[in-house]
């Protein structure tokens, strides 16, 4: 009873500290642009609102869309002009604005994943066949490499 209320307390709790941060919380300074957004807003118009724009098909594969097509185009147009005139270049929804290579926004991050991946899947393979079924930590390892903690 007394570890459930705890819990609970603990949970409202983290729960009020979301809710206190919203307010708190704002755009990346590039999404406040208002060359951004009048360049997204200006694109999805000419691009988008027709359906006459089809994106090739490896940005299709990718699950890319017009309106994100968009958005990336203007962060890449208003990069290339802040570097240009030698200003300093804004972050959009968080991240820097890296160059797509292949309908990839960040192929760096992209291996690193696979790669992640894959090690956990060898772990598994690893715990799997390397413990007993009746090892008393083959569980919690099988869980460890699950979760990926």
């Amino acid at each position: 009873m007394r570890a459930r209320l705890l819990r609970l307390c603990v949970g409202g709790g983290l729960v009020g500290l979301l809710l206190l941060s919203i307010g708190v919380v704002r755009a990346s300074s590039g999404d406040r642009l208002v060359t951004f957004q009048g360049c997204v807003r200006q694109c999805e118009v000419d691009e988008c609102l027709d359906g006459a724009t089809t994106l090739p098909l490896h940005l299709r594969a990718l699950q890319w869309t017009c309106e994100s097509n968009c958005d990336y185009v203007c962060q890449r147009r208003v990069t290339r002009a802040a570097q240009q005139q030698g200003r300093r270049v804004h972050q959009f929804h968080g991240k820097w604005p890296f160059v797509r290579v292949l309908g990839v926004q960040e192929p760096a991050s992209v291996v690193f994943s696979v790669l992640n991946g894959a090690m956990h899947v060898r772990s598994w393979r690893l715990v799997r066949s390397g413990l007993a079924p009746s090892h008393p930590m083959r569980l919690w390892l099988s869980v460890f490499v699950v979760l990926g903690a």
